[in-house]
């Protein structure tokens, strides 16, 4: 049995409005997506019930910045309180990949560090992250309208 598209989270962060979401997935295999550049009225006219939504239109510029390159990033397929973390065998083999002909520069450090932006987070969890910051509006679908906490 297939299922359809449909959307997970809607954000607008400081380049506009998005929204990503589960593909159409079988029984052995699944998909995401992501799309930007739309407009909130589009994305909730297709959003069911209890999406999650969030704006951090006032959210100050440093603070988002830091959330968006150290924290980590959203995977709309994981399960409600999941993380994928960025394993130490990733980092290693990332590590083999420098030297001669491999990673160079500022993609050597990234290979070696132990940034938190190469993990992973569910979506209640991100949304829990963006909860810190002062001046986001979190919210959730409700008949194709967002209601905000």
């Amino acid at each position: 049995m297939a299922t359809r598209e449909k959307i997970v989270v809607i954000g607008r962060g400081k380049n506009g409005w998005h929204a990503a979401g589960v593909g159409v997935s079988t029984p052995n295999s699944s998909s995401t997506f992501s799309t930007t550049g739309g407009d909130l009225e589009d994305y909730l006219a297709e959003a069911g019930e209890d999406v999650l939504v969030y704006d951090a239109a006032e959210v100050e510029y440093g603070a988002w910045s830091d959330m968006v390159i150290a924290g980590p990033m959203i995977k709309v397929d994981l399960p409600q309180g999941q993380m994928d973390r960025f394993t130490d065998k990733q980092r290693q083999t990332m590590g083999r990949m420098m030297g001669p002909g491999g990673l160079e520069g500022d993609f050597a450090k990234l290979a070696l560090s132990g940034f938190s932006s190469l993990d992973f987070v569910a979506p209640d969890v991100y949304m829990a992250l963006l909860k810190a910051l002062p001046g986001i509006k979190l919210g959730k679908v409700k008949d194709h309208k967002v209601v905000w906490e």
